[in-house]
């Protein structure tokens, strides 16, 4: 048995392809052959294996992660994050494994782009194998005209930045968020952008702040002074199925504020601007309640479009409408909201109809 050992490293994997989370590896001088691992051999890192089934810490991390590799359970203020990803990332990260890969944090001050074409260029993309959590402390940018910077194609949840920060950035070309497959969850603190113009895209709308395309729930959150930002240059809040959507901070959209396609809850105690829209274009009769406490403008005139459901609107004092809030069809309620000090809401059949 040749050669001596010259290290101990008590530490983690750094590839998640492998099943063994943690172990000791410890190195050797050049010619050694020291293996607890009949697979590996050799010198350097690789000497003895204690825990089985580690690759060598200098092994390539898994799927297309650039230099700089996550480490596992090895982020501060992170906790019960199962791999934590340091950046920079340039080539994107695939989440295939959710063994290994689920949670995934992206930590303060790292970096995620996708300077490939694989993935449609999506920086952060989430197989259809598995209902991914992701929590981004950092920054996730994509730069192909049509990708998303997460894209989770099984559902999942994403948290971006956390209480009482402003960190926490995601830029989409087509979308920020868009979860598919099975219903999302979205709690923002920092900022969600999608900067792609209004298009349709085979079947792929762009231009979304957050897309559930199955339906869930968005929670933009107060974050310190100032609340979360979620913006699209065509919808702001996009949910396909029945969502939920409350907002503490501020939404905007080009043409939609917030969008249900298919009935749901909007509690508004921040701003959203441009229209409030539920089901009015898509066709649907399911049940809607829009609350406001705080803030809604709206675009060409309109504030709030409710769909063909049976419908209510809960006013609270205080409450600031700029355009038109329409009840659209079936039988609809105006509810004016107690609270400590009195509101007034003006153009009752004028700017409020068919309620």
């Amino acid at each position: 048995m040749a050669g001596h050992i010259r290290a101990v490293r008590v530490g983690t994997n750094t590839d998640g392809a492998y099943a063994t989370p943690l172990g000791t590896v410890l190195e050797t001088n050049s010619g050694a052959a020291l293996s607890g691992d009949p697979s590996l051999s050799g010198s350097g890192a690789a000497g003895i294996v204690l825990g089985g089934g580690l690759a060598p810490i200098s092994a390539p991390a898994h799927g297309t992660a650039a230099p700089g590799l996550p480490g596992r359970n090895g982020a501060t203020g992170v906790n019960g994050s199962d791999i934590v990803y340091t950046g920079p990332y340039l080539n994107g990260i695939v989440l295939s494994n959710p063994a290994t890969q689920n949670p995934a944090t992206v930590a303060a001050g790292g970096y995620v782009t996708n300077r490939t074409g694989a993935h449609n260029g999506d920086a952060v993309y989430g197989a259809p194998v598995y209902p991914w959590t992701v929590a981004n402390l950092g920054a996730i940018t994509s730069t192909g005209s049509f990708s998303d910077a997460v894209d989770l194609a099984a559902g999942g949840s994403v948290t971006n930045g956390q209480s009482g920060s402003a960190i926490g950035s995601i830029a989409g070309q087509s979308n920020g968020i868009d979860i598919a497959g099975s219903r999302g969850t979205v709690t923002n603190f920092g900022t969600i952008t999608a900067s792609g113009a209004e298009y349709y895209y085979f079947r792929y709308a762009i231009g979304l702040g957050v897309h559930l395309d199955a339906g869930g729930s968005v929670t933009n959150g107060q974050s310190g002074s100032t609340g979360g930002l979620i913006t699209g240059n065509d919808i702001g809040v996009d949910i396909g199925g029945s969502g939920t959507v409350a907002n503490f901070g501020m939404i905007e959209g080009g043409n939609f504020g917030v969008a249900l396609e298919a009935g749901g809850n909007v509690t508004n105690f921040g701003r959203i601007e441009a229209v409030v829209g539920l089901g009015e274009r898509f066709g649907t009769t399911s049940a809607e309640t829009v609350t406001n406490a705080g803030t809604i403008i709206g675009s060409s005139g309109t504030a709030v479009q409710f769909g063909g459901g049976d419908d209510l609107l809960v006013a609270n004092p205080g409450a600031v409408f700029v355009g038109k809030v329409d009840g659209g069809g079936g039988n609809n309620t105006l509810e004016l909201a107690a609270g400590a000090e009195p509101g007034l809401l003006s153009g009752l059949g004028t700017n409020f109809i068919n309620f």
